[in-house]
């Protein structure tokens, strides 16, 4: 719910101070009711993601990966950006087998989420994979060592309360997945 009484900040000005194919990262200066502040964030040109839940009868499956800006390992849902000239759900199947190693014969979109709203304009589409078939993983050189494996609710509980997924995209997608199915 929105509230039309409040302002929104004006932009003074907007420096691009970094751009490749991925980002532009962005130094505004807002002004609101005479007091001015800067703000950085980044603009993805493809902006929109796709984050998969493989789920079966017993659990869901999880890759294990390196991400460099945390210098850790993440238990993550398979996930990935929507490339130009492609649809969400193609980017599910494909992120799906890439990075899990698996088809799923069905897919329902869940819901979206922002990650980190303050610095991104990336929204995450979620979708729940079922009624999979193991295929083996198509990794990009950037996945290389990138592990998957099931695991059962019961031990999905037990890591997320162990502090052992920390993946916001992930915990988010579990409690759009908790919310609307268990």
């Amino acid at each position: 719910m929105q509230n039309s009484m409040v302002k929104i900040p004006k932009v003074i000005s907007s420096k691009s101070v970094y751009k490749n194919k991925y980002q532009d990262i962005k130094v505004d200066i807002l002004e609101l009711n005479g007091h001015q502040w800067d703000i950085s964030y980044f603009i993805k040109p493809n902006k929109n993601g796709v984050g998969v839940l493989p789920i079966d009868e017993t659990g869901i499956y999880l890759v294990y990966q390196y991400r460099h800006a945390s210098e850790k390992f993440f238990w993550q849902i398979p996930m990935g950006m929507v490339n130009p000239g492609s649809t969400e759900l193609e980017t599910a199947h494909h992120e799906l087998l890439e990075e899990a190693g698996l088809r799923a014969k069905k897919f329902v979109k869940i819901g979206s989420i922002f990650a980190e709203p303050g610095m991104s304009n990336q929204e995450e589409f979620m979708f729940v994979a079922t009624d999979l078939e193991k295929v083996g993983q198509q990794l990009e050189d950037t996945e290389i060592g990138m592990q998957v494996k099931h695991f059962t609710w019961d031990e999905i509980k037990e890591m997320i309360k162990n502090g052992e997924i920390q993946c916001g995209f992930t915990l988010s997608a579990l409690q759009l997945y908790q919310n609307n199915y268990l």
